[in-house]
C-alpha cells in the first residue's frame, strides 16, 4: 500500500469499507468521499487497515438535560474517539462532550465498543483550546489501543486514512486522503490554524473525535474543527477539507491533563518556538559565562548528602550569586547565618537543577555519649562528665585541632558537657567561623583546645581544572531553551514584562529546551499554581514568579 506519488489535481471517487466485528465486506455509501491520489490502495489493502484499527474505534453518544430538574435525558451530540493506554482511556474532543448551543458538559456519555457493548465514560480531564478531552471507561475490559505514530513524522503529501463508525456503532465508513499542510509549529500562537493539519479527506460530523492514521495504521492526528474560528459555527468543516490535531501535541500533554485531572487551559499569554543557534548560545552563556565549581567529596549525614548532591555536580549559582571560583563559595557561606536556607544551582546530566540547601556548622568531629563509668571529674566538680570523639574527619577543624578519637570532650567554653545533646545545645548558638575553647582529657591527663566552627554545605568544591571543562561545555550544549515568539496583548505574559525573543531555560527548576517541555510542564503544574520562569534577555537571566492563569475566552486562539 504505497504511495507513489501525488498528482496536483485531486480526483474525487467514492470508496467505502464496512467493517463488522472481524469480517469484512465491500459496499458503497455516499456519505463517504474519497480523494484519489496517483496510485490508490486496492480494497485489500483497505480492509487490511480496517481491520487493524477497528478494534481500537469508539463511538459516542452524549446525552443532557434540557432543564437541570428534568429527569429526561436528550440525546446530544455524536461522534468518534479512540482508545490509549490498554484500552481504559478514550481521546476525542472537548465541543462533543457540550450541550448544543451551550457551554456546558453533557450528563451523560456513552461509549459503543468493538465489541459490540455499550459502556458509560467518565471525564477525566479536558483541553478546551485546543479542543481535547481524556475519557475513562467504565468497567474497561480487555480492549486494543491504538499505536502511535513516531514524533514528527507526517510531512505534507503523506497519504491519509480516516475511520468512523456508522449504524449501530458495529460498522465502520474507511476512507483515504492527504495531508495538505503539516505545521512547523509545536506551540499554538494567536492562530490555532498555525498548530493544526490540514487534510484533503471527506468525513461526516460523526468521524470527528477519531483517529487519523498512516498507511502503517498508526495514529497521526485527531480528526477536529477549530472551535474558535468565526468559519467553525457549524460542527463541520469545508467539504473536503479537515482539520487534524497533531497526536505530538495532543499525547505530550496527555499525561499531565489526566494527572492533574483539569479542565481548564492553563495561560500565560506567550507562545514559544524552538530557540535559533545564536539564541542558544546566549542562553549557554547567561548560564555559565566562565566555568563553575566541581564538587569533589560529599560528606555523608551532611546537607549535601540528604540533598543527594553528588561528586562530579557542577555548581552554578548560590542564590543568584554566580560561582566561580572557591572564595565565591566562601563569600556565600559567610555572608548568611547557620541555618539558612541558600538555593544552589548545579548542572548534572546537561541539565539545570536547584536545591534549598541549608547552611550547617562543621567542626569535623562525630561525638558520642560514654558510660558513665568512662566519664571524668574537673577541678571544682565532683559529678562526672565528658562525652567520646569517636571520629574525626581528615582535614576538619577538628584534625587542625588535633583532637583523636577517643579523646573525652569535657567543657566547651567552660560548659559542663554530660550527654550530645549538651553540645548539640551550645555548638547550635555558635556564628560562623567563631573560635571555641574545649576542655578535652586525654592519657589521663586534661588538655585545652582551640578549634574553630566553620560554615558548610557537607561538600568540598573545586575550580574545573581544564580537563574537565569540556565535560562542562558539552552538558552546555544541551542547553537550548525555547524562544518567546508571540505576546498576546492584555495577557499575564505582558504585564510580567515579558518580550517577544527572550529565552524561557528553566520552570520550577525543570529544563525548557523545547516547546514540549514547555507544554508538559505548564499543564502539569496547571491553572492556579505559583511557577517559577527563568528567562535570559541577552547575556542576563531574570527570574519571575507568579500564578499561572486560566485562559480567558476573548484570548482563545483563531
Amino acid at each position: 500500500m504505497q504511495n507513489k506519488g501525488t498528482r496536483q489535481l485531486l480526483i474525487l471517487g467514492m470508496l467505502t469499507c464496512s467493517v463488522t466485528a472481524n469480517a469484512v465486506a465491500d459496499g458503497l455509501d455516499e456519505t463517504w468521499a474519497l480523494p484519489q491520489h496517483a496510485e490508490r490502495p486496492d480494497g485489500e489493502g483497505f480492509r487490511d487497515l480496517a481491520k487493524q484499527v477497528a478494534p481500537g474505534i469508539a463511538s459516542l453518544a452524549t446525552f443532557y438535560k434540557e432543564h437541570p430538574d428534568s429527569a429526561r435525558l436528550t440525546r446530544g451530540r455524536q461522534g468518534c474517539g479512540f482508545l490509549v493506554e490498554e484500552g481504559r482511556f478514550i481521546l476525542s474532543l472537548y465541543h462533543l462532550l457540550l450541550a448544543p448551543g451551550t457551554e456546558r458538559l453533557s450528563d451523560r456519555i456513552e461509549v459503543s465498543l468493538h465489541d459490540g457493548s455499550t459502556r458509560n465514560a467518565a471525564i477525566v480531564a479536558l483541553e478546551p483550546t485546543i479542543n481535547l478531552a481524556i475519557l475513562e471507561i467504565a468497567d474497561a475490559g480487555n480492549f486494543s489501543s491504538l499505536k502511535i505514530a513516531p514524533p514528527y513524522s507526517s510531512k505534507n503529501g503523506d497519504s491519509i486514512f480516516a475511520v468512523a463508525r456508522q449504524k449501530g456503532g458495529g460498522q465502520f465508513g474507511l476512507s483515504a486522503g492527504l495531508l495538505q499542510f503539516v505545521p512547523d509549529k509545536e506551540c499554538y500562537q494567536d492562530k490555532l490554524d498555525l498548530t493544526l493539519m490540514n487534510a484533503v479527506i471527506d468525513l461526516p460530523a460523526n468521524a470527528h473525535g477519531g483517529p487519523v492514521f498512516n498507511a502503517n495504521g498508526e495514529v497521526i492526528g485527531i480528526s477536529t474543527i477549530n472551535r474558535h474560528a468565526e468559519t467553525a459555527l457549524s460542527i463541520t468543516n469545508m467539504s473536503g477539507r479537515e482539520k487534524v490535531l497533531p497526536i505530538q501535541l495532543a499525547m505530550n500533554i496527555y499525561g499531565s491533563l489526566k494527572t492533574k485531572k483539569s479542565t481548564r487551559s492553563p495561560w500565560t499569554g506567550f507562545a514559544v518556538r524552538r530557540t535559533t543557534p545564536g539564541e542558544r548560545v546566549n542562553a549557554q552563556n547567561a548560564v555559565n559565562p566562565s566555568g563553575g565549581l566541581i564538587i569533589r567529596n560529599v560528606w555523608p549525614n551532611t546537607t549535601a548528602s540528604r540533598l543527594d548532591l553528588r561528586p562530579s555536580d557542577i555548581l552554578l549559582t548560590g542564590s543568584g550569586k554566580r560561582l566561580s571560583t572557591r572564595d565565591d563559595l566562601d563569600d556565600l557561606l559567610y555572608e548568611n547565618v547557620v541555618d539558612t536556607s541558600i538555593v544552589l544551582e548545579f548542572l548534572r546530566d546537561s541539565r539545570i537543577r536547584k536545591r534549598d540547601a541549608k547552611i550547617q556548622l562543621r567542626s569535623g568531629l562525630e561525638v558520642k555519649n560514654v558510660k558513665p563509668q568512662e566519664q571524668v571529674t574537673v577541678d571544682g566538680d565532683d559529678t562526672p562528665g565528658g562525652i567520646g570523639v569517636f571520629y574525626v574527619w581528615p582535614g576538619s577543624p577538628a584534625s587542625k585541632a588535633q583532637l583523636k578519637r577517643g579523646d573525652l570532650i569535657l567543657e566547651i567554653e567552660s560548659k559542663r558537657l554530660r550527654h550530645v545533646a549538651d553540645w548539640n545545645n551550645h555548638t547550635q548558638r555558635l556564628g560562623p567561623k567563631q573560635n571555641v575553647q574545649l576542655t578535652c582529657y586525654r592519657d589521663e591527663q586534661p588538655i585545652q583546645v582551640s578549634m574553630d566552627f566553620v560554615p558548610w554545605f557537607g561538600f568540598d568544591a573545586g575550580v574545573l581544572k581544564e580537563a574537565e571543562r569540556p565535560r562542562l561545555n558539552q552538558q552546555l550544549i544541551s542547553i537550548h531553551g525555547i524562544a518567546i515568539d508571540y505576546v498576546w496583548d492584555n495577557s499575564p505574559a505582558q504585564r510580567w514584562g515579558i518580550q517577544r525573543g527572550d529565552v524561557l531555560i528553566k520552570m520550577n527548576d525543570e529544563s525548557i529546551n523545547s516547546p514540549a517541555d514547555f507544554q508538559k510542564w505548564l499543564y502539569m503544574y496547571g491553572v492556579d499554581a505559583l511557577a517559577d520562569f527563568e528567562f535570559v534577555r541577552g547575556n542576563e537571566r531574570f527570574r519571575i514568579q507568579r500564578k499561572i492563569e486560566a485562559r480567558p475566552k476573548w484570548a482563545a486562539p483563531k
